[in-house]
């Protein structure tokens, strides 16, 4: 038996002592690789609206770091040297802080304690919530 569903090669991922897979099995597996193609490869969409989706996508991520450069060097001038500075290494410091402290500290409560994340009873949900609202809002 393979161990995993992805790959498109072999028999299907759960098969009887005949070597049959079972149907809702292949239906899965099928349905797995499916949805792992792109639309592009999936012949959804055509090449012309594949290679636009791209370029419109680039053009907007280029877009927003030239916003954010600008508005960086505005900040830059307005507020001078030192502030500048000061603002800059305030910013490394709470980069250094996440990633030191905080990001650890979430790593080891999700891989000691998983059961006060599981969102199928109350405590979990809640943890779940302040969870996604702390990595958003903090």
């Amino acid at each position: 038996m393979r161990s995993c569903p992805f790959s498109s090669d072999g028999p299907p991922l759960h098969s009887d002592s005949q070597g049959k897979g079972n149907v809702m099995d292949n239906v899965y597996v099928a349905a797995l690789r499916a949805s792992q193609k792109h639309e592009y490869e999936r012949g959804w969409i055509g090449d012309r609206e594949h290679r636009a989706r791209l370029v419109v996508a680039w053009v907007a991520h280029l877009a927003v770091d030239a916003v954010m450069f600008l508005l960086c060097i505005t900040y830059g001038a307005k507020f001078g040297e030192n502030a500048t500075a000061q603002m800059l290494t305030n910013w490394a410091m709470s980069y250094a802080l996440q990633l030191v402290v905080i990001q650890p500290i979430q790593v080891l409560l999700l891989a000691c304690a998983p059961c006060l994340f599981n969102e199928d009873h109350v405590v979990g949900r809640c943890l779940s919530r302040l969870r996604f609202v702390y990595n958003e809002y903090c």
